[in-house]
């Protein structure tokens, strides 16, 4: 398991459990290889918003009745194809 050098992190021995161990990453390599801080985040969240209010728009029948057929899986899937 890769870890980012944070202090709350408990030390590497008590974190090894089995065939899993950590190794922390030094603490100027991260911003560099987490895309995360590149607007991923921001990108999947307008991609599923457009998604889920396109089907709620499109829905026939009320607010509520889309709520109460809205699942998980719906909800799932939406994320996955963001």
């Amino acid at each position: 398991m890769l870890l980012d050098s944070c202090n709350a992190y408990s030390h590497e021995f008590e974190l090894q459990s089995g065939n899993i161990s950590v190794l922390y990453l030094l603490s100027n390599v991260m911003p560099l290889i987490q895309t995360m801080d590149q607007g991923d985040i921001e990108n999947m969240k307008c991609y599923y918003r457009r998604d889920f209010l396109d089907k709620l728009v499109n829905h026939k029948g009320t607010v509520r009745d889309f709520q109460h057929t809205y699942a998980i899986s719906d909800l799932v899937f939406n994320v996955a194809s963001a």
